[in-house]
């Protein structure tokens, strides 16, 4: 089993806001996503949709689905957050890529982005919003930073 985050480290990190969402308070971040959903918009002619997801994903989730390999680096722990043996802190919004186009072919629409936090490694990087923007229109996908 990897080694896990205490409980404590569990509750700061779930505490952090995700500066992209509006619903946890304004903040610059939001004008940032909102001008990148205004372009792909723009660019594609389609509206945009946002998929938020919890940061406590499966480690399947996280780097599985995505094919890291098993012994890959960034599965170490002083790269991933694990809760416990199965479950670990999203440590890049691209795990919710896979969730989102699920979402998206039950529920078609024209485009999904996916801002949102990742926790990284260490409480540093947790205290930043790693925001990002996928969208996918007309059989596109983009990935936007």
């Amino acid at each position: 089993m990897p080694t896990t985050i205490t409980p404590a480290e569990l509750d700061r990190a779930l505490a952090l806001r995700d500066l992209s969402d509006p619903d946890r308070g304004p903040h610059a971040m939001q004008l940032l996503v909102d001008a990148i959903r205004a372009a792909l918009e723009r660019a594609w002619g389609c509206p945009v949709r946002t998929y938020r997801a919890d940061p406590v994903v499966t480690v399947e989730a996280n780097y599985g689905v995505l094919g890291y390999p098993p012994d890959a680096p960034a599965r170490e722990a002083r790269y991933s957050r694990y809760v416990d043996a199965g479950h670990m802190l999203r440590a890049h919004t691209t795990a919710m890529v896979p969730a989102a186009l699920r979402a998206l072919a039950t529920r078609p629409m024209s485009s999904s982005p996916v801002p949102g936090s990742s926790t990284g490694a260490t409480s540093s990087t947790a205290s930043t919003s790693a925001s990002r923007t996928s969208s996918t229109c007309g059989g596109r996908v983009a990935t936007l930073p």
